[in-house]
């Protein structure tokens, strides 16, 4: 069977692992064999066809549910997963019934119960399902290359080979939540840039220019941030310029969104900004 997996998840709820287990199947069996809603929608077309037509010619569907899967909320305060246009739910519903092999991935979460869900949706709860507990991905994503080997006929799974560990507790900050932490931040500005060589997906970042007196205090700016940066392990994008340096902070791991490393991170910029000026 020639595979093609469709990836279901909630942005706010397990986008590092989507995009991890994404990572890994494209590795497994190629960028053309599994589709997530951002990175394969293009631009000009209509999301709701894009989904459907990936929706039908899935084989094998792989909803992923963490932690705020079911309890995550409208601007109303109204749970999502009872919303009649809920995509994740319309999603799960049409494979149910089209009788499509699903394989639900629990990321740090308990298990479903039938009367957690809403009707159209009972038998997820009923389905074998795959558990990621305190890390461990890998190993599970392993398991279900080899059970789509077994049962669906896909390619057996590659040698062993260690991936990026998914951080999955990460989570991109909402735009009033953004709003509200930038007021401390002087400077930064949230912006939003296609990626080079994936013109397809579009980075939100953190952005901000840096003025120095001179070229040396600009190098020396650069160069004292280093210990710092590397202590957080989260690397700036930026552009030396003479007396300028241009800064763009984004969080790959949560498809370039901004989350509280790139605040910590702007943080440390300014302070060492201000060090550096004032010496």
């Amino acid at each position: 069977m020639e595979p093609f997996i469709f990836i279901n998840y909630r942005r706010e709820d397990t986008i590092s692992a989507a995009r991890a287990l994404l990572r890994f199947l494209h590795a497994h069996y190629g960028r053309d064999s599994v589709f997530m809603d951002i990175p394969e929608i293009r631009y000009g077309d209509r999301w709701e066809n894009s989904i459907e037509i990936a929706l039908k010619r899935a084989n094998v569907v792989i909803p992923l549910i963490g932690s705020r899967w079911l309890t995550l909320t409208d601007q109303y305060g109204n749970r999502r997963i009872d919303k009649p246009d809920d995509w994740v739910v319309n999603e799960i519903s049409y494979s149910i019934k089209s009788k499509k092999r699903i394989y639900p991935i629990y990321i740090d979460a308990p298990l479903l119960s039938v009367d957690e869900l809403p009707e159209r949706l009972g038998i997820l709860a009923k389905l074998q399902a795959f558990e990621i507990r305190e890390g461990g991905a890998e190993e599970i994503w392993r398991k279900l290359c080899a059970v789509l080997q077994v049962r669906d006929g896909f390619p057996p799974p590659l040698p062993n080979v260690a991936y990026p560990r998914a951080t999955v507790r990460l989570h991109p900050l909402t735009r009033s939540e953004l709003r509200a932490r930038l007021e401390n931040l002087e400077g930064w500005v949230p912006v939003a840039s296609p990626l080079p060589g994936a013109e397809h997906v579009i980075r939100s970042e953190l952005y901000k220019r840096f003025e120095f007196s001179s070229f040396r205090k600009a190098i020396q700016f650069m160069n004292e941030a280093v210990p710092g940066i590397n202590e957080r392990q989260h690397h700036p994008r930026w552009e030396n310029i003479w007396r300028n340096v241009d800064i763009w902070l984004s969080t790959w791991d949560i498809q370039f969104q901004i989350s509280e490393l790139d605040l910590d991170l702007a943080a440390h910029l300014n302070e060492t900004a201000k060090r550096v000026r004032d010496a």
